[in-house]
């Protein structure tokens, strides 16, 4: 899987700079830091961060002016930008920032927040970086790319609550459902109830509120949301009885995208909410732009798979990338000795149903960033861009 190994880490206090650096690094991430806003935007452009974290020792313009000169630029616009602080998710936030953010980070720096948040904005990252590379392959082809997945849909996020049959937030949900428009009291349901109320309707996200025990069922939900093939990238917004530090951590463990405590207010609500549910319609357009990049001219006919020639092809690119910006690849090759022996004894049309099944099972083990092709007879071939070789072998 993808791991952040680089950060860039700006404020105007070193101290903090320093701090977030040691936790940086010893959550295995190299750490880049800037005191000034100002060259935020041209150390990205030159270092090529993998995340570009922004503390809030600057003042409130040179944050807005840092995040729209990131947002703005052609290559860094696509690196996600976290907003760090202590009790930042309490914090005013201007508009015009926090349209720019892609996630919040509390200070002191939990580990298992920083592996949660910072993980899945770079699986962002790395699936956009991915598409474009694409893109440019597509064209040695002659088809057109498809580039309109970073076009944002105005709807509204359809929220479920889930409360606790006990605790101190037992009896607030109907108040905390006040704060987030456009819920009614059909989306307010028990643990035992929410995975199939998550199934029968369609949820863009779920806030799921603790009831501050070892055993507490809506944290044991956030790890069987995880866990369910259909229900595994949901946001998860989990609400915290009270501020505790390990708590925190064990929530983030069991899958939470967001963790908040005490005081609830609606627009720290709120902005949680927006912050994970454009992070979800992203994956979900980014996956919906994979699955249109099928073509006669690319794909296997047999099992829907790229071709040698594509992945020739394409490898040029991933290899390039690599090497100019010292990223992770992996390229596993599959071979299936025994397809001779089938096709030997039962003929080709058996030797070719199995390689479809083969096919399409390892169409469904990588992610859509992946590059799956078949190698001629008796192998295949899978490419995982920006990932470790430990990570792939998972």
């Amino acid at each position: 899987m993808a791991r952040i190994s680089r950060a860039l880490i700006a404020d105007s206090s070193l101290s903090t700079l320093n701090d977030m650096g040691a936790q940086m690094r010893a959550a295995g991430c190299l750490t880049l830091i800037e005191t000034s806003a100002s060259r935020i935007k041209d150390r990205a452009r030159t270092e090529r961060p993998d995340v570009v974290i922004l503390g809030v020792g600057f003042s409130e313009a040179e944050q807005v002016r840092a995040a729209n000169e990131l947002k703005s630029d052609p290559v860094t616009r696509r690196m996600p930008l976290v907003l760090a602080g202590p009790a930042v998710q309490h914090m005013v936030i201007r508009p015009e920032l926090s349209r720019r953010l892609d996630g919040l980070l509390t200070l002191p720096i939990l580990t298992e927040e920083l592996i949660a948040k910072l993980g899945g904005s770079f699986r962002l990252k790395v699936m956009r970086a991915e598409l474009l590379r694409r893109h440019v392959t597509y064209g040695r082809y002659g088809i057109d790319g498809f580039l309109d997945f970073d076009e944002p849909k105005t709807e509204r996020t359809r929220v479920l609550f889930v409360r606790p049959s006990t605790g101190p937030l037992a009896d607030q949900a109907a108040r905390l459902m006040r704060l987030v428009p456009g819920c009614d009291p059909a989306d307010l349901v028990e643990p035992m109830d929410a995975i199939d109320s998550l199934l029968r309707s369609r949820y863009d996200a779920a806030i799921i509120l603790g009831n501050g025990s070892p055993d507490d069922p809506g944290s044991e939900l956030c790890a069987d949301v995880r866990r369910h093939s259909s229900l595994f990238h949901l946001p998860l917004v989990y609400l915290e009885p009270r501020e505790h530090s390990a708590a925190r951590a064990q929530s983030f463990v069991k899958g939470a995208s967001e963790v908040l405590a005490p005081p609830f207010e609606a627009e720290a609500l709120t902005r949680a909410l927006d912050l994970v549910g454009r992070q979800a319609k992203l994956r979900a357009r980014l996956h919906a732009a994979y699955q249109k990049g099928a073509h006669p001219e690319t794909n296997d006919p047999a099992t829907g798979l790229f071709t040698p020639e594509f992945l020739n092809k394409h490898l040029d690119l991933l290899i390039e990338d690599a090497f100019r910006w010292d990223l992770s690849l992996s390229v596993v090759t599959c071979v299936v000795p025994q397809f001779a022996a089938i096709r030997h004894d039962h003929g080709r049309d058996a030797a070719a149903s199995l390689q479809r099944s083969v096919g399409s099972l390892i169409a469904r083990l990588v992610r859509g960033e992946d590059l799956c092709a078949r190698l001629g007879d008796h192998a295949f071939c899978i490419v995982t861009p920006e990932s470790s070789l430990e990570g792939t072998a998972l």
